[in-house]
């Protein structure tokens, strides 16, 4: 088995895929409907990872700036994490800081896409893949 997608009820599924398009490089693989009542399916750079960023009309979305940065976050693998922040910063993100948990080598930095959604920018010197 593995993973086909991972779907995350946000408050602005269009707008985010468009975001994400523009900003981490991810590609929109599909999207319809609004911000109120629609879906984006977002895939990662190198087209392993799906995010479909949906939005219900029976439910509320899911309230990022409500969790702690590590309850729900977005790792996005980088070659220089505190200056992709800096960018993504301009592009409207927020800086949260430095990863408070940080056992493995690497660095690691926090932000919050427009709407709150956590993202963690990662160059890790070890592998996590590498324990199998």
């Amino acid at each position: 088995m593995k993973i086909e997608h991972i779907g995350i009820c946000v408050a602005a599924p269009i707008s985010m895929g468009e975001w994400y398009r523009d900003n981490l490089g991810f590609k929109i693989i599909r999207s319809a409907g609004d911000d109120i009542d629609g879906v984006s399916f977002v895939v990662d750079g190198e087209g392993k990872t799906i995010l479909e960023l949906g939005r219900l009309p029976e439910g509320p979305p899911l309230d990022g700036r409500s969790l702690l940065p590590l309850q729900l976050h977005i790792a996005v693998e980088c070659e220089d994490p505190s200056a992709e922040a800096e960018r993504l910063i301009d592009a409207g993100a927020e800086l949260l800081g430095e990863s408070p948990r940080n056992r493995y080598k690497g660095e690691k930095i926090l932000i919050c896409d427009p709407w709150g959604y956590t993202i963690q920018l990662v160059n890790r010197k070890d592998k996590l893949r590498e324990n199998k």
